[in-house]
């Protein structure tokens, strides 16, 4: 610190006051000390106002044990573990009301995990599904209890169209690569949505239509739902025994929630690479990549009979079988006349005079 004299002050002439001057290195150092004490300060109010991240449900003893080798995902996340078991063809009569006895051979998923509006938080309705599988296709059955059935919402829409409505669906991936999967949905009033989707989420087809069946009905425990999806929609490996990921997601719509069986964060990118792991599938076929869907039309003309030479309506039918390249090699016969999301097995579109049908 150095004294020195000032200039002289005009309210008292003729004495010399002295003032303090401070070095640059001081006032700099008191300057970094005060930032450093105000960001302290901040990342301890930040620490009180902003609560954990939640961390979701923690991992069962066996699904640890199984989480080594190649089944282990990429995500550092351990999956949680479902079985399917292996049924007698013709077992299941789809009709959503779960009601086979056989249902009862495969062991329940029943643990789901809110994504919104909770984050991290047990699923505020139970959800119990169940999956088997035949020499011809994979099934799933889901039971959606509701402590409200009154309130399930439901609506009626096209193929793959958004709806306000509750929702079940499962994703399947069936190479095990933890990168592409093939998701199949449905809501209480059967309407049916499917995708594909690659590259662990960045990457998706709404376009793709597969065949499959499925049947939902609401009853005064909730909704159920069964899916019935052939083995010829899927791609899976040649192995006698088989791993797959399986992903389980359901929307209540009044509650604004959604739940899910192998939960993580939303803020965690990423699809397949968090699915859990099903167990159980042997021996699984590899079916021929062939469908046919047969489709007649008719057409009539509209003419006079009142006109000289006329003899009334000639009514033509033609039948219309197109080949179409399917996705993955595989080969599909598309009715030229029934357009791209029409699937009857059999139809017949008339005009006739007058009036327009279509009969089925």
């Amino acid at each position: 610190m150095e004294f020195g004299p000032a200039a002289p002050s005009a309210a008292l002439p003729g004495m010399r006051r002295f003032v303090k001057w401070e070095t640059p290195l001081m006032a700099s150092t008191a300057s970094v000390a005060l930032l450093v004490v105000g960001l302290l300060q901040q990342q301890q109010d930040q620490q009180v106002q902003q609560p954990r991240r939640p961390n979701g449900p923690q991992p069962s003893p066996d699904a640890v044990a199984a989480d080594t080798g190649v089944a282990r995902h990429t995500s550092g996340r351990t999956p949680p573990l479902a079985s399917a078991a292996r049924v007698a063809p013709g077992s299941i009569h789809l009709d959503g009301q779960l009601d086979e006895a056989i249902w009862t051979r495969a062991e329940p998923i029943a643990d789901f995990t809110q994504t919104v509006p909770h984050e991290g938080q047990p699923a505020t309705e139970r959800t119990e599904v169940r999956i088997v599988y035949d020499d011809d296709a994979i099934y799933v059955g889901a039971r959606m209890f509701d402590a409200d059935p009154t309130g399930i919402r439901t609506q009626l829409a096209r193929r793959d169209a958004d709806t306000e409505a509750d929702q079940f669906r499962v994703a399947f991936d069936s190479y095990h690569d933890h990168v592409s999967s093939f998701v199949f949905g449905v809501n209480p009033s059967g309407v049916k949505t499917d995708q594909l989707i690659g590259q662990d989420g960045y990457s998706w087809d709404d376009g793709w239509d597969p065949v499959w069946a499925t049947a939902a009905r609401a009853d005064s425990l909730g909704w159920t739902a069964e899916l019935r999806i052939p083995f010829s929609q899927l791609r899976f490996s040649k192995a006698e025994r088989q791993i797959w990921g399986v992903q389980l997601y359901r929307k209540i719509q009044r509650k604004a929630e959604e739940v899910r069986f192998a939960w993580s964060p939303p803020s965690d990118r990423g699809f397949a690479s968090f699915f859990g792991h099903l167990h159980g599938l042997e021996g699984l076929p590899q079916p021929r990549r062939l469908e046919l869907l047969p489709y007649v039309t008719a057409r009539e003309a509209r003419i006079d009979p009142g006109v000289k030479g006329n003899r009334g309506p000639r009514p033509q039918v033609r039948p219309l079988v197109e080949p179409h390249a399917g996705r993955h090699g595989q080969s599909r016969f598309r009715p030229g006349g029934g357009g791209p999301r029409v699937r009857q097995p059999l139809g017949v579109r008339a005009v006739l005079p007058g009036a327009a049908a279509v009969l089925h």
